[in-house]
């Protein structure tokens, strides 16, 4: 049976036999995001899908009128603890790095550069940066 590389995870698998344009591994992670692909293109073309989906939403809505009131109080205080996580974490490496938080509010207008210094530990897209007034030209300047 043929290997290969899942598009969304990138991990290498056997293909099914009976799934023979097979490009998604048999994770549960990628198989949702298989789904989600379908079902966006799905919308796209299908006018009678998408008015179903509307419908079946909107049916939902109805039955759980409550539902984002609940989940608006309940993220509320998931945003509380995340802002005082992020907020240690901040003033850890400001404290690292030997920051000075009255040039942190002061920034003039300018180009400047990113530089990245470290990978946020657990975020996958995530990185610390330092910001630098740029001085030298660009490469499309004569």
């Amino acid at each position: 049976m043929p290997q290969i590389r899942c598009i969304n995870c990138s991990a290498i698998f056997e293909q099914i036999p009976q799934v023979p344009n097979q490009l998604y591994c048999s994770k549960e992670k990628c198989q949702k995001e298989r789904k989600r692909q379908w079902q966006e293109k799905k919308r796209k073309v299908d006018k009678d899908y998408k008015e179903n989906q509307y419908r079946a939403q909107k049916a939902w809505a109805e039955r759980n009128p409550d539902y984002w009131r609940e989940y608006r109080k309940k993220s509320s205080i998931s945003r509380q603890k995340n802002k005082q996580s992020k907020s240690s974490f901040i003033d850890h490496h400001k404290t690292q790095k030997g920051i000075d938080e009255s040039k942190l509010n002061s920034i003039e207008d300018g180009i400047f550069q990113l530089r990245v210094i470290e990978k946020a530990s657990g975020k996958m897209d995530a990185w610390i940066i330092e910001l630098v007034k740029y001085k030298g030209r660009f490469h499309n300047e004569n």
